[in-house]
């Protein structure tokens, strides 16, 4: 779960993933893009790393990874 200031229906977030913490964020694999505040991923045993991006889908602009 994640908080944003703003309610907007223009706004999605993306889920991004990787289990490699040297890997630049730009290359991390984008799992989902959700227009609600949360949602549940199902994963294998292991370390897993997680980032979330706020996207206009109006606009096209994402905040940084």
């Amino acid at each position: 779960m994640w908080e944003y200031p703003i309610s907007s229906p223009d706004i999605v977030f993306n889920v991004y993933h990787t289990t490699n913490l040297a890997l630049p964020k730009w290359k991390w694999t984008l799992v989902t893009n959700v227009s609600g505040r949360s949602c549940m991923l199902i994963v294998q045993p292991g370390q897993h790393f997680f980032t979330v991006t706020a996207s206009n889908k109006a606009t096209g602009l994402e905040s940084i990874r």
